[in-house]
């Protein structure tokens, strides 16, 4: 049986096919749900990048819905559409390229890169072809039978649409045409009243045409206005038997000889008769011819004298008035057996009737309903209800889909046309038509859940997970973001769906769902693709593709989790573990495509190197991911484990020790010596270093405490870190720790940078002045590093410069750094001394104090305590003095 009619389209049939496709109303109108719904489902069912719904006009190609093209229309020049609706049948071309009718076209060979082309008509019922369902790839390709009936059923379903939308027009188009015409009859009715007063008026004045006949004399007359209801002037013409014969409709003239014989017979003296007289114009008027009859004393007719009246007017009014009647009736006919819901309105919206469908629908009787306001029946809040409102007072007319309310209150949604009219007495009215869509809306929503969810989990599908991730992509692109895809594969899910049923399968797929969904954050989404694989697409992980990573691998590492957790089905439990590969993005070229095949790609990887595991396809950061998260577990460990280790550094000046500087020491079971530059950047991201911090001043406070306790007036440095120094509470932390201590604060000196003194500077020196009122002294690290500035030097209350003079060629900036402490009367440590050639040049510029190797390597706390206190032999003062002042 063939699904599309048969049809050769001839040029003599273009007018036809045009008129044809101007009745449906639809060019250039807004995209409607219906048809784009229809063309998304095209492009699922038959996987294609292009679906279009185009009409083709006199001069373009318009499409009324499209998905994956910008374009609106073309040129009917170049438009494929207008070679397909010639062609019988559907239309596929495989390769436009190797298409002589196409190989040019400029289509084909720019934007969009035409290759594929497959079309089934859009065809009326009365054959016309008004354009097409086309489905269009950029590669060559072909279509199976079914793909081809496929195409065919969603053409005709368009078309039906198309079908419906007309049928609307025309239904409220000819209610309000009725109420025109209704009216119009009306004013009619009014006139002929008129014009019988009129006419009634001129009897009475003797206006009628009137006649007389001498039967002895054959002396005839016919008043003036008998011949000007003619069209004659008066005696114009002979007035004799002839005339009568020639002005006398054929089928009158029997009818008037038996009238005027039967009454001559019968002695009447009068008789009335409808004839019909031939005008001037050559079209008949029907007059009342009254006729007397006068005799002799014998009886005999002697006389014949009437009246003709011209009934015309007044057969045209009753000629009206029944026509009027009967599109009254017709109107109330429709009105009552209507299936669709009519309801009469004044521009306010208030109700004057509504015919049985709207009662019906509305749940109110038509008493209840008349009077009843625009707010009682439709959604005031409904965004499209202005839009219509607008639409039918500029033009009359318009319709759409709205909000209605029954009497229980339930909101309901319909399609409603409306236009405005006259009625009798030139008050303005509207026809307001519409039906319930609940149903249509249910299929609709069904329909767009069937394309974009997955049946089984209410997840979002492959389609829908295709399109966030292309936006995702643009949207990252835009606000240099990084985002990541996560492909999961169920390590053990066959065995269970083969061994337990499907049933069991399916129950353990729920779950997975619902426990991926539950780690998500908002903007996140979780799809399945089918079986038992899914994918998480996780936006806004970080600008730099280091911490995306690691937040990435994060997320990972808790769906992990959360799938080895035990699974409790129909009261047995089951294990499961799963595969998760990791991509990020964006990358140079790269499409939504290409994002999953790699997170795919990862994920065979994972599960073939053991199953329940983790992988990037980028093998390097992998490992930089995995190894920095390794160590911060480690870390975590270790400062629980007292692992870590505080070092001192000593500092001299020319007369001895004066201090040191505490450093930091991690001795790893497994690693070993880990280096400071390693765990400390670890420590600041996670925010360990918040701990760490606060433990390293506590030991600095401890140790100050037993200096001062044994008279030994010694300071400690410890480096504090921005994330440190802005808590809100680190006042009063440091506060706390030396009245705790029992430290002097006049020992205690914080080294900060010079990054932390720019940023929030107002805030910095509040800070800094708290804690210098109570004796704690501030010293700038590696200062001449960073952001140095003369202006923050005077305004923040500082005791010291740090500075490392590791190159001969900085000797000019150690001199002016050197300068400018003195001027500030700030003390300057030079750090990192390693030979006597620096610490000659040093003390030559009167730099206060140094520290480095060349006097003493840094060690353990305990050991720098007991070299301080004496209890160990250390370096004399004076020999530290003679290294420096030699």
């Amino acid at each position: 049986m063939a699904l599309v009619q048969e049809w050769a389209m001839s040029p003599d049939s273009e007018p036809q096919r045009l008129q044809a496709l101007h009745s449906y109303r639809v060019l250039d109108t807004p995209s409607e749900r219906v048809y784009d719904d229809l063309t998304q489902l095209a492009a699922q069912l038959l996987d294609m990048p292009i679906v279009l719904v185009t009409l083709l006009d006199e001069n373009r190609q318009w499409f009324k819905s499209r998905v994956g093209l910008d374009l609106t229309q073309t040129p009917r020049s170049i438009a494929f559409c207008d070679v397909a609706i010639r062609t019988p049948g559907i239309t596929v071309i495989p390769d436009a390229r190797l298409d002589a009718r196409f190989a040019h076209n400029p289509l084909v060979l720019g934007e969009p890169g035409i290759r594929f082309y497959a079309s089934a008509p859009l065809v009326t019922p009365e054959g016309d072809a008004v354009g097409t369902l086309c489905v269009i790839d950029r590669e060559p390709r072909v279509l199976s039978e079914a793909q081809c009936a496929t195409l065919i059923a969603l053409s005709n379903q368009v078309m039906t649409q198309l079908n419906l939308h007309k049928r609307n027009l025309a239904l409220s188009q000819a209610l309000a045409e009725l109420a025109t015409e209704r009216d119009q009859l009306h004013q009619q009715t009014l006139a002929l009243q008129a014009s019988e007063e009129r006419l009634a008026l001129v009897l009475r004045g003797a206006n009628e045409g009137w006649w007389d006949w001498d039967l002895a004399t054959d002396q005839r007359y016919y008043s003036p206005r008998g011949w000007l209801m003619l069209g004659y002037q008066p005696d114009e013409l002979p007035y004799d038997d002839a005339l009568f014969v020639r002005l006398t409709h054929p089928d009158d003239r029997a009818q008037l000889s038996h009238k005027l014989s039967t009454a001559i017979r019968s002695q009447d003296a009068f008789f009335v008769v409808e004839i019909r007289l031939r005008h001037r114009a050559g079209h008949f008027i029907t007059v009342r011819s009254s006729n007397f009859i006068l005799r002799d004393a014998k009886g005999w007719a002697v006389r014949l004298s009437g009246t003709n009246t011209d009934l015309t007017d007044r057969k045209n009014a009753e000629r009206a008035e029944k026509a009027r009647q009967a599109s009254q009736d017709s109107y109330e006919l429709l009105f009552t057996n209507s299936m669709d819901a009519v309801l009469q309105t004044i521009p306010d919206g208030s109700v004057v009737d509504a015919n049985p469908a709207a009662c019906a629908m509305l749940g109110w009787s038509r008493d209840e309903l008349c009077n009843r306001e625009r707010g009682q029946l439709l959604d005031l809040s409904d965004p499209r209800l202005s839009a219509l409102l607008t639409e039918r007072s500029r033009s009359g007319r318009a319709q759409g889909e709205l909000t209605m309310i029954r009497a229980n209150g339930e909101r309901f949604p319909v399609e409603i046309s409306s236009a405005l009219y006259r009625d009798d007495q030139g008050a303005t009215l509207a026809s307001v038509v519409f039906r319930d869509i609940t149903e249509r809306k249910q299929a609709e929503a069904a329909m767009h859940q069937l394309a974009y969810f997955d049946a089984l989990t209410g997840l979002p599908n492959r389609r829908l997970l295709i399109d966030r991730t292309l936006h995702a992509l643009a949207a990252a692109q835009r606000a240099g973001q990084v985002g990541a895809l996560v492909f999961i594969d169920l390590d053990n899910f066959k065995q269970i769906n083969d061994a337990q049923g499907h049933a069991v399968g399916d129950q353990l797929l729920v779950q997975v769902a619902h426990r991926l969904s539950g780690l998500l954050r908002a903007q996140d989404t979780v799809a399945r693709l089918g079986g038992d694989e899914f994918v998480v697409l996780a936006c806004d992980l970080g600008q730099q593709v280091e911490t995306a990573a690691r937040a990435a691998m994060n997320l990972a590492q808790k769906i992990r989790e959360a799938l080895e957790q035990p699974y409790t089905i129909q009261g047995h439990v089951y294990s499961s573990t799963g595969s998760l590969g990791i991509t990020l993005f964006p990358k140079e070229g790269e499409k939504v495509d290409d994002l999953l095949r790699e997170a795919d790609t990862a994920m065979y990887q994972a599960k073939e190197s053991g199953r329940n595991r983790i992988t990037f396809y980028e093998s390097t950061m992998q490992a930089d991911v995995q190894n920095r998260l390794a160590l911060e577990q480690d870390l975590k460990k270790a400062v629980t484990a007292e692992q870590l280790e505080v070092y001192v550094q000593t500092q001299v000046e020319a007369s001895g020790a004066v201090g040191g500087e505490l450093l930091l020491r991690w001795h790893h079971p497994v690693r070993g010596a880990v280096p400071p530059t390693q765990f400390i950047p670890v420590a600041e991201e996670s925010g360990l270093i918040l701990r760490l911090g606060d433990w390293v001043v506590r030991q600095a406070c401890e140790a100050l405490a037993t200096l001062h306790a044994a008279d030994r007036p010694l300071s400690l440095s410890v480096n504090v870190s921005p994330r440190q120094f802005r808590q809100d509470d680190f006042v009063a932390r440091i506060q706390g720790i030396l009245a705790a201590t029992g430290a002097p604060a006049s020992g205690l000196i914080l080294e900060v940078t010079e990054g932390l003194l720019i940023k929030n500077w107002e805030d910095t020196a509040a800070r800094m002045t708290e804690l210098v009122k109570l004796g704690v002294r501030f010293s700038i690290d590696d200062f001449g590093t960073g952001y140095s500035s003369l202006a923050y030097l005077k305004k923040l209350p500082l005791f010291e410069l740090k500075d490392t003079p590791g190159d001969p060629n900085d000797t000019a900036i150690v001199r002016s750094i050197l300068s400018v402490a003195q001027h500030l009367k700030l003390r300057v440590v030079a750090e990192g001394v390693e030979t006597r050639a620096q610490a000659d040049f040093l003390t030559l510029s009167q730099c206060n104090c140094l520290q480095g190797y060349l006097f003493a390597r840094p060690v353990p706390m305990a050991q720098w305590l007991a070299e301080q206190l004496g209890d160990v032999p250390r370096r004399q003062p004076e020999a530290l003095a003679a290294s420096v002042s030699d």
